[in-house]
């Protein structure tokens, strides 16, 4: 269905003028720009401050990391093979299974990973 104009209007009663919907944009705009203007007025909370001040916060958090970085010790290279035992201490200290996985070069065996409790059963 379309109407004398071309466009599809099936029994619309909304208007089709332009020069309509421009007003109504006119009208609203003028009732909420008081409405809007006295709720931002009010809305102000304790950190808006915080705005005026924000290109030298920003500038001092960019200062701050880099004394931090250029300040910082060198970082010292860690022998892995030194490393090993730390962290096998600190994964599983009484842990045969862990100690197992940790001291052998070769995964081990299925077998060898069933969980045996203090009866000697398998679970």
């Amino acid at each position: 269905m379309t109407g004398d104009d071309g466009n599809w209007n099936p029994g619309s009663r909304l208007p089709d003028d332009p020069g309509y919907w421009d007003d109504l944009a006119g009208r609203i705009a003028a009732r909420s720009a008081p409405v809007i203007d006295t709720w931002g007025a009010e809305r102000t909370r304790w950190w808006s401050w915080l705005a005026d001040f924000s290109p030298a916060l920003a500038a001092a958090a960019v200062l701050a990391m880099a004394a931090t970085w250029a300040f910082a010790p060198a970082a010292q290279p860690v022998d892995p093979d030194a490393a090993l035992p730390r962290v096998g201490e600190a994964i599983a200290p009484t842990d045969p299974m862990a100690r197992a996985l940790l001291a052998d070069s070769t995964p081990p065996a299925i077998a060898g990973l069933a969980w045996t409790g203090a009866e000697g059963g398998s679970r």
